[in-house]
């Protein structure tokens, strides 16, 4: 078999294995790698896909720090692609936000909202989850106002949305 279709198959077993068991994943991220840096350039978009399926291996593991690691290498190898960016920096944020470290995570959920603007097509559901993140954020950094802010446009999405299990989301969260 040729060592391109190696790299294929290591990384096919990694991406899909990596539900079930995360550090084989890693081990088969690496195998494709190796192969791949002998034969592809530097900017091929299969290492941002190896540090992508890197960082969600390490990120379900909880090591968060290594993850968004991995998580920025692939963000740096994007070029004009919105939806890989839009779901890495999410990542990212979910990341800092498992930390605990809310100032981080807040900085990549707003960039995220700022790529879904971008994007053209609409996730609702995703951007529904990144208004209450950052709600709950804010709320948590005193800031009551912004946070106020942040469920209120959480809200009008919804209601726009007219999705009945995204408004039962957001009005169950105001309870709490």
């Amino acid at each position: 078999m040729p060592k391109d279709d190696w790299a294929n198959t290591y990384y096919n077993i990694a991406a899909y294995q990596q539900l079930e068991e995360f550090e084989n994943s890693l081990n088969y991220c690496k195998k494709a790698e190796d192969i791949w840096r002998k034969t592809l350039s530097k900017n091929s978009v299969r290492f941002m896909e190896i540090h992508q399926c890197r960082g969600e291996c390490l990120m379900m593991l909880e090591q968060y720090k290594e993850a968004i690691v991995e998580f920025t290498q692939a963000l740096s190898l994007l070029n004009s692609q919105v939806w890989p960016r839009i779901e890495i920096t999410s990542d990212i944020a979910e990341c800092y936000l498992m930390l605990g470290d809310l100032p981080n995570a807040k900085l990549y959920f707003i960039q995220v909202l700022e790529y879904l603007e971008k994007w053209e097509e609409t996730e609702a559901g995703m951007r529904l989850h990144i208004l209450l993140n950052l709600c709950e954020i804010e709320k948590h950094l005193g800031n009551f106002m912004e946070s106020e802010d942040y469920y209120q446009r959480a809200f009008q999405d919804a209601q726009q949305s007219k999705d009945p299990e995204l408004i039962s989301i957001v009005s169950t969260y105001k309870i709490q």
